[in-house]
Protein backbone atom coordinates (compact mmCIF):
# COMPACT_ATOMS: atom_id res chain seq x y z
CA UNK A 1 0.00 0.00 0.00
CA UNK A 2 1.15 3.71 -0.64
CA UNK A 3 0.36 6.67 1.28
CA UNK A 4 0.22 10.03 0.36
CA UNK A 5 0.09 13.38 2.01
CA UNK A 6 -0.26 16.58 0.05
CA UNK A 7 -0.25 19.89 2.40
CA UNK A 8 -1.72 23.06 0.72
CA UNK A 9 -0.40 26.49 2.53
CA UNK A 10 -3.17 29.08 1.71
CA UNK A 11 -4.02 32.23 2.66
CA UNK A 12 -7.39 32.77 5.09
CA UNK A 13 -9.34 34.63 2.15
CA UNK A 14 -8.42 31.84 -0.22
CA UNK A 15 -9.65 28.59 1.95
CA UNK A 16 -13.41 28.44 0.76
CA UNK A 17 -12.53 28.63 -2.76
CA UNK A 18 -9.83 25.74 -2.03
CA UNK A 19 -12.44 23.92 -0.28
CA UNK A 20 -14.79 23.80 -2.82
CA UNK A 21 -12.70 22.48 -5.37
CA UNK A 22 -10.86 19.60 -3.38
CA UNK A 23 -14.69 18.39 -2.95
CA UNK A 24 -14.96 17.93 -6.62
CA UNK A 25 -11.45 16.58 -6.78
CA UNK A 26 -12.29 14.03 -3.62
CA UNK A 27 -15.51 12.64 -5.17
CA UNK A 28 -14.22 12.15 -8.32
CA UNK A 29 -11.10 10.42 -7.23
CA UNK A 30 -13.00 7.90 -4.73
CA UNK A 31 -14.38 6.59 -7.73
CA UNK A 32 -10.97 5.44 -9.03
CA UNK A 33 -9.66 2.30 -9.24
CA UNK A 34 -7.17 1.15 -6.71
CA UNK A 35 -7.99 3.92 -4.42
CA UNK A 36 -8.37 3.25 -0.60
CA UNK A 37 -8.93 6.38 1.35
CA UNK A 38 -8.69 9.68 -0.37
CA UNK A 39 -9.79 12.82 1.98
CA UNK A 40 -9.14 16.88 2.34
CA UNK A 41 -8.07 17.49 5.93
CA UNK A 42 -8.27 21.12 8.06
CA UNK A 43 -5.93 21.30 10.69
CA UNK A 44 -7.77 22.27 13.80
CA UNK A 45 -4.83 24.50 14.68
CA UNK A 46 -4.48 26.73 11.82
CA UNK A 47 -7.42 27.03 8.99
CA UNK A 48 -4.85 27.94 6.36
CA UNK A 49 -2.95 24.68 6.39
CA UNK A 50 -4.81 21.59 4.50
CA UNK A 51 -4.01 18.21 3.23
CA UNK A 52 -5.10 15.70 1.33
CA UNK A 53 -4.74 12.06 2.92
CA UNK A 54 -4.51 9.41 0.32
CA UNK A 55 -4.06 5.60 -0.20
CA UNK A 56 -3.71 3.49 -2.83
CA UNK A 57 -3.30 -0.29 -3.66
CA UNK A 58 -0.19 0.05 -6.02
CA UNK A 59 2.22 2.97 -7.02
CA UNK A 60 0.48 2.45 -10.31
CA UNK A 61 -2.98 3.29 -9.19
CA UNK A 62 -1.22 6.21 -7.83
CA UNK A 63 0.10 7.18 -10.88
CA UNK A 64 -2.90 6.70 -12.80
CA UNK A 65 -4.50 8.98 -10.37
CA UNK A 66 -1.92 11.74 -11.28
CA UNK A 67 -2.21 11.28 -14.85
CA UNK A 68 -6.37 11.46 -14.34
CA UNK A 69 -8.13 14.28 -16.78
CA UNK A 70 -9.87 15.55 -13.02
CA UNK A 71 -6.62 15.76 -11.24
CA UNK A 72 -4.63 17.60 -14.03
CA UNK A 73 -7.57 19.84 -14.24
CA UNK A 74 -8.47 20.32 -10.55
CA UNK A 75 -4.72 20.21 -8.93
CA UNK A 76 -3.55 23.12 -10.62
CA UNK A 77 -6.66 25.16 -9.45
CA UNK A 78 -5.53 24.64 -6.20
CA UNK A 79 -2.28 24.95 -6.64
CA UNK A 80 -2.98 28.63 -7.97
CA UNK A 81 -3.99 29.66 -4.12
CA UNK A 82 -1.23 27.31 -2.69
CA UNK A 83 1.62 29.26 -0.75
CA UNK A 84 3.44 26.40 0.97
CA UNK A 85 3.52 23.07 2.08
CA UNK A 86 4.95 19.99 1.40
CA UNK A 87 4.68 16.23 -0.39
CA UNK A 88 5.72 12.83 1.19
CA UNK A 89 5.15 9.84 -0.06
CA UNK A 90 5.36 6.68 2.39
CA UNK A 91 5.21 3.24 1.36
CA UNK A 92 3.42 0.91 4.54
CA UNK A 93 5.80 -1.02 6.66
CA UNK A 94 4.69 -4.06 6.80
CA UNK A 95 5.34 -5.49 10.85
Amino acid sequence: MIAMVVQIIAEKNDIKKIKEIAEKLVIETKKEKGCIEYDFYISIEDSTSMSFIEKWKTKDDLENHLNSEHFKRLYPEICKYKIGGETVLYEKYKV
